[in-house]
């Protein structure tokens, strides 16, 4: 399926938001992540699905000084 992912559009096999997070190698620590606006707490990412033409966001948090 087709995707925006960070605001760039991309094929993927994942079906739910946990294994996006793994095929883009997102840390799950400190990884937040938006459906269409809305924020997936990390407990529903195994059972949030992905759609086609869903727009995701992936922010993590960096440390700094």
């Amino acid at each position: 399926m087709t995707i925006t992912y960070n605001g760039q559009k991309m094929d993927t096999t994942a079906a739910t938001v946990a294994s996006l997070i793994a095929e883009v190698n997102a840390p799950e620590a400190g990884t937040a992540v938006a459906i269409n606006g809305a924020v997936v707490p990390r407990s529903a990412w195994e059972d949030t699905r992905l759609e086609e033409s869903a727009v995701i966001d992936v922010l993590t948090a960096i440390q700094g000084g």
